[in-house]
């Protein structure tokens, strides 16, 4: 049913005037920005819809979510009530990000510099925005792949403005020649970062083509191609921890860690970060809370194999562990 939709959609996306487009994708906006904003919450949009680059039945309109003094526990409910009432009925709403003001301090150092000019309202509650570190750059390439290839694999030529907005975040100048898929995207991705290096071009070829339907996906990913295990354990170490667990390689996954060169280890790292800024941005939302220590318990375990060289990142977990030990309490409670 919703893949007829989304058909649908993409069949009348570009008769419709950009204007009524932009009216529908806003609409859920509105109603939950005047809503919200009785109990004093800023609500605003980010990513492709601020940036103009709506594709009608792709694009997800993406939200923030601000409260500047600490959200109690009553209001945090009530968001939560608002936004899985409004996503019922606008299911194009994609990821809502929630921060109240002390929760905000803390995660600033988390945020990842280049996907920060992705929602330039919340840029401009930062004194300082963060600088751009080893490992960003391709991090950032990772993440946008991962989360829009099936997109690009379907309909590639409707992703050319994303695809020329994030080159430019990026710095990186669209090539004469027009860039007709997926697969080139990747080449000339890896032209400009990844040190060069083939073996990333063909790690992120096959990945990008695999259909990633079910949780069960990574561990057949990670059971189909034993060659990408380290590729796979820096490149998305929050996705494959739980494979390198279930085929009993959690030992060997640390082994690798332990060893990586500069590079691989500057994105690991980076990798961390990210997952960090996306995971403290849903924290204040209902969560399994026993399945999400884990997960954090298992990432931290992974950080023995740089003692002392990531501070940063161990705290980091620490705080999203003792938030989800204690329900509600603050995140940042000793």
């Amino acid at each position: 049913m919703i893949a007829l939709v989304q058909k649908i959609c993409l069949t009348i996306g570009p008769l419709l005037p950009a204007w009524f487009v932009k009216f529908v994708y806003l609409l859920p906006y509105r109603l939950l920005k005047n809503e919200s904003k009785k109990d004093g919450v800023e609500v605003w949009y980010r990513h492709s819809v601020y940036f103009g680059d709506i594709v009608f039945g792709l694009s997800d309109l993406d939200l923030t979510i601000f409260y500047p003094g600490e959200m109690s526990h009553f209001l945090v409910v009530k968001m939560e009530k608002r936004i899985a009432f409004w996503r019922r009925l606008f299911p194009f709403i994609g990821e809502v990000s929630l921060y109240d003001g002390p929760f905000f301090q803390k995660v600033q150092p988390f945020f990842h510099p280049i996907e920060l000019k992705r929602d330039p309202l919340l840029k401009k509650k930062f004194s300082h925005a963060p600088e751009i570190r080893k490992g960003d750059r391709e991090v950032f390439i990772l993440n946008w792949l991962a989360s829009d290839a099936q997109k690009m694999r379907n309909h590639f030529s409707r992703r050319e403005k994303k695809i020329k907005r994030f080159l430019s975040l990026l710095n990186i100048k669209y090539p004469e020649r027009e860039i007709q898929s997926l697969s080139e995207l990747i080449g000339f991705l890896c032209e400009k970062s990844f040190a060069y290096d083939t073996n990333w071009r063909n790690f992120l070829v096959e990945y990008c083509s695999f259909e990633f339907i079910e949780p069960a996906s990574f561990n057949d990913f990670f059971q189909k191609f034993p060659q990408y295990k380290e590729f796979l354990l820096v490149a998305f170490p929050q996705k494959f921890i739980g494979a390198f667990h279930h085929h009993g390689e959690f030992e060997k996954a640390q082994n690798l860690i332990s060893q990586l060169e500069p590079l691989k280890r500057a994105i690991f790292l980076a990798q961390y970060r990210w997952e960090i800024m996306g995971l403290m941005g849903q924290s204040q939302q209902r969560v399994d809370g026993v399945q999400m220590i884990i997960h954090l318990e298992n990432l931290r375990s992974l950080l023995d194999g740089f003692p002392g060289q990531c501070q940063v990142e161990s705290d980091g977990l620490q705080s999203l562990v003792n938030y989800h030990s204690q329900k509600w309490e603050s995140p940042y409670a000793s």
